[in-house]
């Protein structure tokens, strides 16, 4: 049986998937960490700050993307005084980094490529749930080209039960992969990028891990 075939757009996005998800995760070597909030999900922002508080990080900065501020699971802002209560308990204010409400993952994004370019920010581990960090990743990526830089971004998906139910949707966490594969081709090439440029990027990644 051959094993090899040429790849539909719906497997091309399995494949980013599986690529991302694959890459080394030197997550104590970058020089930013980059949280993705989103959907209710505290835990985005909690595994972030537990790496810069509590690990050895060579970590400059921490980001904190701003979230819908429209979705019903949000109960308040996140700000600077509220990360410093409980659940997130933050300590270690220096470097840290908190935006405000932002409609989407895109313009999250665009946040983060600004914060990128002010700070200097020579790398990049992103925080964001298993479900949702290949579309942040792709998405990452493309900002970053159309401002004409290429840094080494190291996923770091965060620890979810696939059948915890979402603060947001109220469906089990599995159950919002289709749609997020279905927004990474729909958003091809404009927001996302596609199969061929992830590949050429990783190529240019294992060169260039942050050590």
């Amino acid at each position: 049986m051959n094993r090899i075939v040429e790849p539909t757009p719906l497997q091309e996005a399995s494949i980013a998937s599986a690529i991302i998800l694959g890459l080394p995760r030197p997550i104590d070597s970058v020089d930013a960490l980059v949280a993705i909030s989103g959907q209710g999900e505290s835990c985005r922002i909690i595994e972030a700050i537990q790496w810069w508080q509590k690990r050895k990080t060579r970590a400059r900065h921490i980001l904190i993307a701003g979230d819908n501020y429209h979705q019903k699971s949000i109960p308040e802002p996140v700000t600077i005084s509220v990360l410093q209560r409980a659940p997130y308990n933050l300590t270690k204010l220096s470097g840290v980094e908190v935006d405000g409400h932002q409609e989407n993952t895109k313009t999250q994004m665009d946040w983060v490529v600004k914060m990128v370019l002010e700070k200097d920010i020579t790398s990049i581990g992103l925080f964001a749930s298993l479900y949702h960090l290949t579309r942040c990743y792709l998405t990452l990526l493309r900002t970053l080209a159309k401002s004409n830089v290429q840094i080494p971004i190291i996923p770091w998906p965060i620890p979810v039960d696939p059948c915890r139910q979402s603060p947001e949707t109220g469906s089990k966490m599995w159950q919002l992969i289709p749609g997020e594969i279905d927004r990474i081709l729909r958003y091809q090439p404009k927001d996302v990028v596609p199969l061929p440029e992830l590949l050429a990027y990783t190529t240019w990644l294992y060169q260039n891990m942050p050590a």
